[in-house]
């Protein structure tokens, strides 16, 4: 069941995505959210919403670790990491994996 909740939302997603970009980019969760703060810096939440994604565990464990701990993003208020405020932006390095198209 897992796996078929997983290939519907890829599917959506495909239909979504631009045409310059391509099938790898739009899949990985990591490249997902650096294009999504390509903007500029955005809450959980609305990174949440603009990610079609609504289960919470997920994209932490998934999106904003992962991009955290490889150094493509950062916190704008660090020194509170769970205020109601925070926001999360590109850092130089995940500036330079969107621009190469592609994350470690």
């Amino acid at each position: 069941p897992l796996a078929k909740k997983i290939a519907v939302g890829d599917r959506a997603d495909s239909q979504t995505r631009s045409p310059t970009q391509s099938a790898t980019q739009s899949t990985d969760p990591v490249i997902r959210l650096l294009r999504a703060l390509a903007e500029g810096p955005l809450s959980s939440g609305e990174l949440r919403k603009q990610l079609n994604l609504k289960h919470r565990p997920t994209f932490r464990e998934n999106y904003l670790h992962p991009a955290l701990e490889k150094g493509y993003i950062e916190m704008t208020i660090p020194e509170k990491p769970s205020s109601r405020l925070q926001k999360y932006r590109l850092t130089e390095k995940g500036r330079q994996v969107l621009r190469e198209g592609e994350a470690e």
